[in-house]
């Protein structure tokens, strides 16, 4: 009789063969994960396995449940630069403005996974790294190919001083926006130009 627990040791090993098999036997594809992850998607993303991810979603698992206060499968995966990722959880329906709910006795939600991406590039510029933040950018591009109306929710997120992350807003003007609309033209979105560059408009 196959378990879940088959189907963790098969993750665990990323022996996508068993856990294949382990799925069409029954195991739950929204199974508790190994250790103190939530679900074993959870920990497939949080591990890079995007082969392990795509069984489990093939078989059912949600890619929108979160610890409280956690981020969504979606945000990990942005967290870690895993484009490939992204791309999966997009396509099997994770949601991009997703936050989950509060620790218990908080109000504050968890930042939403645009506001993940977000905060990465900007704490790379403020490292000083305008290499790593520019190279957060195939994640924008892939989200915003998702859904166009996303550059809204960026919009948003987009700091109005430079004192939040150390850095000069004339540095994000010069060098990430330039950056940002070469990415959308070599991902073949030039279209979506217009909006983005509309959204950093606002920026003092």
């Amino acid at each position: 009789m196959v378990t879940n627990a088959n189907l963790i040791a098969a993750l665990k090993r990323r022996d996508d063969h068993a856990l294949r098999a382990a799925l069409e036997q029954g195991a739950d594809p929204n199974a508790p994960s190994p250790a103190n992850y939530l679900t074993v998607l959870y920990w497939a993303v949080d591990n890079d396995y995007t082969a392990g991810a795509a069984l489990l979603l093939e078989f059912g698992a949600s890619p929108n449940i979160a610890h409280p206060g956690g981020l969504p499968p979606l945000g990990i995966a942005l967290s870690r630069g895993n484009a490939p990722m992204v791309t999966l959880l997009l396509r099997h329906g994770a949601d991009p403005r997703l936050r989950s709910a509060p620790f218990e006795g908080t109000e504050r939600l968890s930042p939403s996974p645009v506001e993940t991406m977000v905060d990465k590039t900007f704490r790379a510029l403020g490292d000083r790294n305008a290499a790593a933040a520019i190279g957060t950018f195939p994640l924008w591009a892939v989200l915003l190919d998702h859904d166009p109306s996303l550059v809204t929710e960026i919009s948003a997120c987009l700091p109005t001083d430079g004192g939040q992350y150390g850095i000069f807003l004339e540095d994000v003007r010069r060098v990430l926006l330039p950056a940002l609309q070469q990415t959308l033209r070599d991902s073949g979105r030039a279209d979506l130009i217009p909006a983005v560059t509309a959204a950093f408009s606002h920026l003092p």
